[in-house]
């Protein structure tokens, strides 16, 4: 009906004027009459946008009408209806203010006014006007206090939490309360006081249960165990549990919190047991046990998008991508990393940085970096070093099936003036297959590795590049696999084209078979770094690992293979050889150590290859300390 109804309406506004003039031409010169009819239209059009859910069509034609006619209590209510259903509701307080100072006795008014405050946050000042309507009405005076807290003001949050209590004890706003103590600095004062409330009501359960939460928040875990503990014998039931497992996560202890998940299952099977009992078991590498804790979940509630997040968290962790996809998600962790290179021509590349990730609104974490960075060059015109920082703020956004992330900075070097580097990440994924686009810009000396790259020997400014790269990763059958392929457009006019790839497949635990192959090609030549015009390497050999989800876990690789190097009219100083096609042995290995604990981890990483024509080596290290809050 309201396509029609819509239709028929704005046919009859077009028409309106016309009849009226129409009118005019033929009868008496009023025009009260036409008009007041057209405005009555066009309040039946209102109402009607509102019934057929277009809020933002009908608050537009109810200020319209209101501009006509600003004392029309029912224009104001259809407005302030509109704006409430849109859910913008700090406007539509603002005209549900004004509708009560005229209507104070209309029963529509009163609950929508309490319909829409709920909706929304107050500032303290706009919950200060609320108690001031209503100084006995406990909804507003908690709301109060809690904007007092945001507001940064919880000395004043505290004195109408007292005023609050001071009438009888209750769980919420003794939670409240010691929020509020906990933003003052003063976090035992506000634990005591909920303590008080205990031993006060030592047999009220649900004050217990509050004083149990608060102790949880302080992150004093094995009090609010004991909470719990006294909480289950006088209501043993599935949400305690659950709580309590939770906080059994928290302090480590995951035996007893599948324990308390499985007694949380028989006492009332829920999504939320049988997801924290797939976590648990995910965590701990019980893959296939953690599949079907989530099946579990399904059965019970296959709408929940907490499942198909949890499955699709599952189906990655299982089968890891081996390489490529770009990481920018940090958490809430700390993160000191360290890298050195060095090759056998004398250039070296040193880093050392520190970052720090943090939540964001909107579900996204952020992040800001700084980071030391040195090349240098001993060859025959003697030791050269140059020194730079490096600082970035990035920002990342995980989704059912994708991450977008993306990082911004700027590193300076001495001498030199400030390069600007940034990279922009989308990521998708389906079950364990994920795939990746990544653009990015800055200085190139990291790939070349060249001291010229930085700075030429005629002065030269650094070379950039901006580069576009394509990631593709997954399981194939029994085969690992892993794809990614870059162009880089530098800004000495060269551009640089990379292919690698990487599979694996498993022979025995711990024991896997591995196949690498890495192309590089050059459009021009240059004298500044390594510019081959083709260069094709393939490598097969072993990978030992031992992983584990916590504790020690260790990998070492082992790649013989071979390179293929087309360097006809090369002009790069760095390299030594005969500038001509040639095949050359290759090797790469590498290994790894790690070690997983609830709250850290900590790994080094040690690499050798060799494989570019002249008897070419480099050799790397790497080091990573990550500290979860």
């Amino acid at each position: 009906m309201h396509r029609p109804a819509l239709g028929g309406i704005a046919v009859l506004l077009l028409c309106v004027p016309v009849l009226a003039g129409a009118q005019r031409a033929t009868r008496r010169p009023a025009a009260a009459r036409p008009v007041s009819e057209a405005v009555a239209v066009r309040a039946e059009y209102a109402a009607v946008l509102l019934q057929a859910e277009k809020y933002r069509e009908a608050a537009k034609e109810y200020r319209a009408l209101l501009a006509i006619d600003s004392t029309n209590t029912r224009y104001r209510l259809g407005l302030a209806r509109a704006l409430a259903w849109d859910n913008r509701f700090r406007e539509a307080d603002r005209e549900l203010t004004v509708l009560a100072a005229r209507r104070p006795v209309d029963p529509a008014v009163a609950p929508l006014i309490l319909s829409v405050r709920a909706g929304y946050e107050p500032t303290a000042r706009e919950a200060a006007g609320w108690v001031a309507e209503r100084p006995d009405f406990r909804i507003y005076r908690v709301a109060l206090a809690e904007a007092l807290v945001r507001g940064r003001d919880p000395r004043a949050a505290i004195a109408q939490y007292d005023t609050l209590l001071a009438v009888r004890d209750s769980a919420p706003l003794l939670v409240g309360l010691a929020a509020a103590y906990t933003a003052a600095g003063d976090e035992s004062a506000g634990i005591e006081r909920v303590r008080g409330a205990v031993e006060r009501q030592p047999a009220d359960s649900a004050i217990r249960h509050a004083y149990a939460t608060v102790l949880t928040t302080a992150r004093r875990y094995d009090a609010a165990v004991a909470q719990y503990d006294t909480l289950l014998v006088q209501r043993p039931v599935a949400p305690f549990y659950l709580e309590r497992a939770r906080v059994n996560v928290a302090r480590d202890r995951p035996a007893d919190a599948e324990e308390d998940v499985r007694a949380a299952l028989a006492a009332r099977p829920s999504v939320d047991a049988f997801l924290m009992l797939g976590d648990l078991y995910r965590q701990r590498g019980s893959f296939a046990a953690a599949g079907a804790a989530y099946e579990n979940a399904r059965l019970i509630g296959g709408g929940d998008s907490r499942i198909a997040a949890s499955v699709a968290l599952l189906a990655r962790e299982a089968r890891p991508v081996i390489a490529f996809v770009p990481a920018y998600d940090l958490g809430s962790a700390w993160q000191v990393a360290a890298l050195a290179e060095s090759d056998n021509i004398g250039m070296s590349y040193l880093t050392l940085g520190a970052r720090r990730g943090v939540m964001i609104p909107f579900g996204a974490s952020g992040s800001i970096g700084a980071e030391y960075r040195r090349l240098g060059a001993d060859d025959q015109f003697g030791s050269r070093r140059m020194s730079g920082v490096a600082v970035d703020a990035g920002a990342s956004r995980t989704f059912l099936h994708g991450q977008l992330g993306g990082r911004f900075g700027g590193v300076a070097h001495s001498p030199g003036g400030i390069t600007p580097y940034a990279s922009i990440a989308a990521t998708g994924w389906i079950g364990a297959a994920v795939g990746s686009i990544e653009a990015a810009g800055g200085p190139s000396y990291p790939e070349l590795m060249t001291l010229t790259s930085l700075r030429g020997p005629g002065g030269e400014r650094a070379i950039t590049e901006r580069s576009l790269r394509l990631s593709l990763g997954g399981p194939v059958r029994q085969v690992d696999v892993a794809l990614s392929g870059e162009r880089a457009l530098m800004s000495d006019g060269n551009t640089r084209l990379t292919a690698q790839g990487v599979a694996r497949y498993q022979l025995a635990p711990g024991l896997a078979a591995l196949y690498s192959l890495s192309m590089l090609r050059f459009a021009e030549r240059s004298e500044r770094y390594w510019d081959p015009r083709g260069y094709v390497a393939n490598a097969l050999g072993l990978e030992l690992a031992t992983r584990k989800p916590r504790g020690f876990s260790v990998v070492a690789r082992v790649l013989p293979g071979v390179a293929q190097s087309d360097e006809i009219g090369s002009l790069a100083l760095v390299t030594a050889g005969s500038r001509t096609r040639s095949t050359t042995a290759q090797l790469n290995a590498s290994g790894e150590l790690g070690y997983r604990a609830r709250a850290w981890e900590f790994a080094v990483a040690a690499s050798y290859g060799r494989g570019r024509s002249g008897g070419y080596q480099r050799g790397g290290a790497n080091a990573i300390l990550r500290l979860t809050p």
